[in-house]
């Protein structure tokens, strides 16, 4: 039985692990993703799930950083579609709460459909959701799914076409 670490919950990641775990497999959810990794350095997982490149934004270099230092070793690669959809929660539109990456993803259409908005990076898109919701105000990007749990409104789906990301299934590399 295997334990998994990955970013979440509500994510890109937990797809991936989803994909990747057998039933048996805990899975293990963490707000940021220097915790994923500590996790695996300090034993309390096995296997570790994080993104390391997007088809959109490229690779994701601190991640293949950490991977490095800390002499991970990759047991599987995982390729899965990325549909960001916007949300919000009632009329202010001031302010976009998200992950990083998504919002470098998706910023040709931030731009073009809210130019005078604010960025606000947050730990996962589910805190940025999260986040939006609290205010009781603000644009969240992530999946369908994640909006519609923090009670955001759906206002568009997949805003940007053609994007996926590779995730790497990772354990310690000293066994």
């Amino acid at each position: 039985m295997a334990k998994i670490g990955y970013l979440g919950p509500r994510t890109n990641s937990e797809k991936c692990v989803e994909i990747y775990a057998l039933d048996r497999d805990e899975r293990f959810p963490y707000s940021r993703i220097e915790e994923v990794f500590e996790a695996l350095r300090e034993g309390k997982v096995s296997h570790i799930v994080v993104p390391v490149r997007n088809s959109i934004r490229g690779y994701i270099n601190n991640h293949l950083d950490m991977i490095r230092e800390k002499n991970l070793v990759k047991i599987k690669e995982i390729t899965i579609p990325i549909s960001h959809s916007i949300g919000c929660f009632g009329e202010k539109r001031d302010l976009i709460i998200s992950h990083p990456q998504a919002i470098m993803q998706c910023e040709y259409y931030l731009k073009e459909h809210f130019p005078n908005a604010g960025r606000m990076p947050a730990s996962s898109t589910d805190e940025g959701a999260r986040k939006v919701a609290e205010r009781k105000g603000g644009i969240a990007i992530a999946n369908r799914e994640t909006l519609m749990y923090h009670g955001l409104a759906v206002l568009k789906e997949d805003i940007v076409r053609d994007n996926y990301s590779i995730f790497w299934v990772l354990k310690n590399g000293r066994y």
